[in-house]
């Protein structure tokens, strides 16, 4: 298995992190190989794609196993459109803050009330720590159950399952669709 860390810019210069370390690009968009998963932090929830990244995006997801976000992630690919009528978990902060503001994409069918959800293959967590819960989902789904096991015990994790969600409270009275 490899991973790349992608960079719009050739120069492949450290990108800025909404927060923590930046991160050190490994390829372009234009010379990145084939994907079979794309995982998608998140970023700013008002900030744009550039793009590039949007043209990345969409012409790649046809032929992904999976999409995988965190956070703000699912808003970030809402933008592409690639997310059209598809149910979609994010940070429940975030998408009040949209909502109440006008700016929440309304063409993603948003779940308030999941820390995860999968939606074919579009995973998406809601927030950073339900990121955590949608990897184990995710690894439950697709690896042995020893390997399951083994991760869970080095890492003293027991996941949360989807619902119910703690956070939903944090939209309540608030119109996501």
């Amino acid at each position: 298995m490899s991973c790349c860390y992608l960079s719009s810019t050739g120069d492949l210069k450290d990108v800025p992190a909404s927060a923590g370390p930046p991160h050190h690009p490994t390829t372009t968009f234009a010379e990145c190989p084939e994907l079979d998963y794309l995982v998608v932090p998140g970023p700013d929830p008002t900030g744009q794609l550039s793009e590039e990244c949007i043209k990345f995006v969409q012409e790649r997801f046809p032929t992904l196993k999976g999409l995988l976000t965190i956070c703000t992630g699912s808003v970030a690919m809402a933008q592409t459109g690639i997310l059209d009528g598809v149910q979609a978990a994010s940070n429940k902060w975030a998408l009040g803050m949209l909502a109440k503001a006008g700016l929440l994409n309304r063409k993603v069918k948003w779940v308030g009330d999941k820390r995860f959800v999968k939606d074919g293959k579009v995973w998406t967590g809601a927030g950073v720590t339900a990121g955590i819960d949608l990897a184990a989902e995710f690894a439950r789904v697709h690896f042995s159950k020893e390997v399951v096991e083994f991760v869970q015990d080095i890492s003293e994790y027991v996941p949360n399952p989807a619902q119910p969600d703690p956070f939903a409270r944090l939209l309540e009275g608030v119109k996501l669709d």
